[in-house]
C-alpha cells in the first residue's frame, strides 16, 4: 500500500525512506539473515522499477542518498551471486544491477587500480575482481581416449572473475577505434579495422546485446587484443600487462580444483543445469549479466567459465596441447582457440574440454573474452 501511494504521489513516505527501510539489516529488534536480506533487496529493486527507476531519486535532497545507492547496488550484487532466489530472479536482478551501476565490475582507471591493489595470492578466495590461479604442472588435453595430452608447467597468474562486459569495453570504443588509435592494434588488426571501417563491435547498439553488465560480444581477435593493450595502461603497475589467457591457462583455471584434480566442469562433476551455467536450456536468447550462476563457480573463484559466452584465448588452435601455453601476440594467419561454450549452445558443448576454432576476424554474438594478469613481469 505504501508503494501504491508513492506511485500515485500520495502519502508521506518518500522513495528514499521506503528503500532505506527495505534494505535495513534489521526488522525492529530482529537482525535479518542473509536469505531475508537478499529477498528484501530484490523487492527494493522491484519497487524502484515501479517508481520509475533512477529518475525517482533524482533531486532527492538528503545526505542519505549516496549511502542508500551503495547499499542498494551492493545488496543487489549479493542477490545476483547469492542462493536465496532462483536463477530467473537472479537474472532479473542482474539486469537491474547493470542499469543501476554494477559495483563488482571495474570500469574507470581508478577502479581498475583499486582492484590491482586488492588482489591476493590466495587460491579460491578472491577479495575482489582478480582470482589467483596457482603455478604448477597441469595436465592439458587428453580428455578423451587416444587424445594427445601434455604436462605444462605454468607460473601463477590472476584471472578476471568475469568476462569483459559492455560497460568495461565502452571506454575503449570511445578511444580505441579512432584514427589516432593505431598503437593499440597489431599491424594486421589495424589494417583489418581500416578496411572494414570498424568503429565498434558487431551489433554494439543492439539492446539485446548491450546491457551494461552483459559480456561484450561480436568481438574479433583483433579487437580483443587491442582492448588488452589499451587496458594495460589503466593499471597502476604498468610493468604488468593484461592480456588474453593462453589455452593452458584457461584450462588450468576452469578445470582444476583445490586438490589439483581435473574436473569436467568448473564446479566439479555435478550435472549441468541452468542454475550452474547459462546455455540453451536457460532459454534466454541472449547473454546473461555476468555472474548469475554462483553454483557454477570454478575452484579459483571465477564465474561463467562454462556457458554464457565462448572465451577467446591467445593460442593457435592447432598447437594444442603441446604448445597450448605459447602466447600468440601477432597472428598473421591461423585459427584462434575459444573455450567454454555459450548461451545458445547445447549441454555437450558447455564443458571444460570443449574447444572451438575460428579465423582471426570472426565475430559472433555467442563469443566474448576475459583477461589475465601474469604473476611475473613480462619480458
Amino acid at each position: 500500500m505504501a508503494l501504491g501511494r508513492m506511485v500515485r504521489g500520495e502519502g508521506r513516505e518518500t522513495p528514499v525512506d521506503w528503500l532505506t527501510c527495505l534494505l535495513s539489516t534489521a526488522h525492529g529488534e530482529r537482525v535479518r539473515d542473509a536469505v531475508e536480506r537478499q529477498q528484501a533487496a530484490y523487492f527494493a529493486a522491484e519497487c524502484l522499477e515501479q517508481l520509475g527507476g533512477k529518475a525517482a531519486l533524482i533531486g532527492a535532497s538528503t545526505v542519505a542518498l549516496p549511502e542508500l545507492w551503495r547499499n542498494l547496488t551492493t545488496s543487489l550484487a549479493g542477490v545476483v551471486e547469492g542462493t536465496a532466489l532462483p536463477v530467473a530472479d537472479r537474472l532479473r536482478a542482474g539486469t537491474w544491477l547493470g542499469d543501476l551501476g554494477d559495483p563488482r565490475i571495474p570500469v574507470t582507471a581508478a577502479q581498475w587500480q583499486t582492484e590491482w591493489v586488492r588482489r591476493t595470492t590466495t587460491f579460491g578466495a578472491p577479495t575482489g575482481y582478480w582470482c589467483y590461479v596457482r603455478g604448477g604442472a597441469y595436465r592439458i588435453g587428453g580428455w578423451q581416449a587416444n587424445e594427445p595430452e601434455a604436462t605444462i608447467t605454468l607460473p601463477g597468474f590472476w584471472l578476471a572473475r568475469y568476462p569483459i562486459t559492455v560497460v568495461q569495453y565502452a571506454p575503449f570504443v570511445a578511444e580505441g577505434y579512432g584514427e589516432d588509435a593505431e598503437h593499440w592494434w597489431t599491424t594486421e588488426g589495424w589494417q583489418w579495422k581500416q578496411a572494414q571501417k570498424r568503429r565498434q563491435p558487431w551489433r554494439w547498439n543492439d539492446p539485446k546485446y548491450n546491457g551494461p553488465n552483459q559480456p561484450v560480444t561480436g568481438i574479433t581477435w583483433y579487437e580483443a587484443t587491442a582492448y588488452c593493450a589499451w587496458l594495460s595502461t589503466q593499471v597502476a603497475a604498468k610493468a604488468y600487462e593484461l592480456r588474453l589467457p593462453t589455452e593452458a591457462e584457461w584450462e588450468a583455471a576452469a578445470a582444476y580444483d583445490a586438490q589439483m584434480q581435473r574436473q569436467p566442469y568448473p564446479w566439479g562433476t555435478a550435472e549441468l543445469t541452468p542454475e550452474r551455467a547459462i546455455h540453451d536450456a536457460s532459454e534466454l536468447g541472449r547473454p546473461a549479466p555476468v555472474g548469475c550462476c554462483p553454483s557454477g563457480a570454478a575452484s579459483c573463484g571465477a564465474l561463467d567459465l562454462a556457458g554464457n559466452v565462448w572465451e577467446l584465448t591467445a593460442s593457435n588452435y592447432p598447437a594444442y596441447p603441446f604448445g597450448s601455453h605459447k602466447l600468440q601476440r601477432n597472428f598473421t594467419d591461423g585459427r584462434t582457440a575459444w573455450r567454454g561454450g555459450g548461451w545458445r549452445n547445447k549441454s555437450l558443448n558447455v564443458r571444460c574440454e570443449i574447444r572451438f576454432k575460428s579465423t582471426l576476424p570472426n565475430d559472433d554474438l555467442n563469443d566474448g573474452f576475459r583477461v589475465v594478469m601474469p604473476h611475473t613481469e613480462p619480458n
